[in-house]
């Protein structure tokens, strides 16, 4: 499903941010390493992963390791693309494009006995399938420490504008939504049907889950990564006004999140579209990530 790439959410009076010029490592991975001299602070997460949104433009996700370089100037940012050809590669190419991610961690030490602080943010069904390609990947490469037990630096997730649901709606939403010519869009819907019919009867038949089911579960596993738990503190932040990942199914499965007892906040934007809650209101947005991060290490304090 196609998240489509940054809208405007009205005029932007953004103040400047600093350049950045992440190294591309492969082709759907940079890395970002912190300014030598930079005036990082040992209280701020050693590593910031962030997982794009599917077929995001890069100027549109350099905006945001921008803004984490003056927040976090100490942090090594790993940045992991998402494209839409992904939905139908296999799980080895899948995983394949994520691989890269493993070597910086390795040279992070993150394997070590003193693993980095983590920051995890997530940016629409895309990113949300590619942290799980990443999970499968760690746990393969994890080693464990002297008590048996996976490393858990402290951590905290914060989900923009997802999951979403497998529903057809969510489906023309997702993308007939960037199509401004109305024939054109009757004409897309056409295969789109098609296509989705054909998933959900091959995947009925076969006895698996939709990839969207799968996502959403996945996100619901509380060791979603080897060193986050049920209290790692998760934040959603998603849009009322969001045409493309609905709030209902982003609200469904905060629900089913509480239900498992996981520490969860909720931030809802109202008159923003997708995956453009930063660009409406950046005091509000850049606040609710400064407070999650904050609530990582008061848990880390306390364990």
């Amino acid at each position: 499903m196609s998240d489509g790439d940054e809208p405007v959410a009205g005029p932007s009076k953004l103040p400047p941010l600093p350049p950045v010029n992440p190294t591309q490592v492969s082709r759907d991975v940079f890395v970002l390493q912190p300014d030598k001299d930079g005036l990082g602070k040992p209280e701020d997460p050693g590593l910031i992963l962030l997982f794009g949104w599917m077929n995001a433009k890069s100027k549109s996700l350099l905006r945001y390791m921008s803004k984490y370089t003056s927040i976090y100037p100490g942090a090594t940012q790993v940045l992991v693309m998402s494209r839409g050809e992904s939905n139908w590669s296999s799980e080895a190419k899948n995983l394949r494009s994520v691989k890269p991610v493993i070597e910086i961690l390795k040279k992070l030490d993150f394997y070590g006995p003193n693993p980095p602080d983590v920051l995890v943010h997530v940016f629409s069904n895309g990113g949300g399938q590619q942290l799980l390609l990443l999970s499968h990947l760690i746990r393969q490469n994890a080693p464990k420490d002297a008590d048996g037990q996976p490393m858990k630096p402290a951590g905290c997730l914060i989900f923009d504008s997802l999951p979403g649901d497998a529903t057809l709606r969510s489906a023309y939403a997702a993308y007939l939504t960037p199509i401004t010519s109305y024939p054109l869009k009757i004409l897309t819907a056409i295969p789109i049907t098609v296509i989705w019919w054909i998933v959900m009867a091959t995947t009925t038949l076969i006895g698996r889950q939709d990839p969207m089911e799968v996502l959403r579960a996945g996100l619901n596993v509380p060791n979603i990564l080897p060193w986050t738990s049920a209290k790692t503190p998760r934040v959603y932040i998603y849009g009322k006004d969001d045409q493309i990942i609905p709030s209902y199914a982003v609200e469904d499965h905060i629900a089913a999140a509480r239900a498992e007892k996981f520490e969860v906040k909720e931030e809802a934007f109202r008159g923003s579209s997708h995956v453009a809650h930063a660009r409406k209101d950046p005091d509000r947005y850049w606040g609710i990530v400064k407070d999650a991060w904050r609530d990582a290490l008061k848990l880390k304090a306390s364990l």
